[in-house]
């Protein structure tokens, strides 16, 4: 009866990999909890893809941001992690979440050297040139998947994690900013669900991919 099983099974009802899936979130939100995304045997930035509105992607990124101070979290859409200007925005923060993937072309060597925590270089404005590692999980939601500039290679494709959304929750079932509400109102359930998950990713060291997501 909580809020929080109620956004994920709002999410998933109905669908086969529905508990893979949820337990599939809960390691993604715990890797952005730990810092642990670019430590992982193979980085993913996860894409929550729904071809429909009124699916719940949006709630889970406001509950994955409910799990961190504002000061870790950012919001650097994939299309300007090739501006020096914008990616810089990516240093010292945990989670970087946006609700824009936009078809716009991403520059697939940034993209990936920001998922793997490889070296990248940018610049504020009026300042000098610095060099920095990402640690931040990235987290997007759409309703259409992006071209890749450069083309979508398989460097770009093992780096990239895709949960499929196919439910979109009836009216009656709505609650308003639930994502938000989990984070204040039931801080406790939403930290248990990350640990879990957290726990399980350091096991193994890599996601539990249901067959949909891979």
């Amino acid at each position: 009866g909580s809020l929080l099983s109620r956004l994920l099974n709002g999410c998933f009802k109905g669908d086969p990999e529905a508990q893979p899936k949820s337990d599939l979130l809960a390691e993604v939100c715990g890797s952005a909890a730990l810092g642990y995304a670019t430590r992982l045997l193979q980085p993913r930035a996860v894409v929550l893809h729904g071809k429909t509105a009124e699916n719940g992607k949006s709630q889970i990124l406001q509950l994955a941001r409910g799990l961190l101070p504002d000061s870790a979290i950012c919001c650097v859409p994939a299309a300007r992690m090739g501006d020096e200007r914008h990616v810089t925005g990516l240093v010292g923060k945990l989670l970087n979440a946006s609700d824009e993937l936009s078809p716009e072309a991403i520059a697939s060597n940034t993209f990936k050297s920001v998922v793997t925590g490889e070296p990248i270089e940018g610049r504020d404005v009026y300042k000098s040139r610095i060099e920095f590692r990402s640690v931040a999980q990235n987290l997007f939601a759409t309703n259409h998947l992006p071209s890749f500039k450069g083309g979508v290679d398989r460097g770009v494709q093992r780096r990239l994690m895709v949960i499929p959304f196919i439910r979109t929750i009836p009216v009656e079932e709505r609650i308003e900013d639930i994502g938000k509400r989990i984070a204040s109102d039931e801080a406790d359930l939403l930290l248990a669900w990350a640990v879990h998950g957290a726990a399980r990713l350091i096991h193994q060291r890599n996601f539990i991919i249901p067959e949909s997501c891979s």
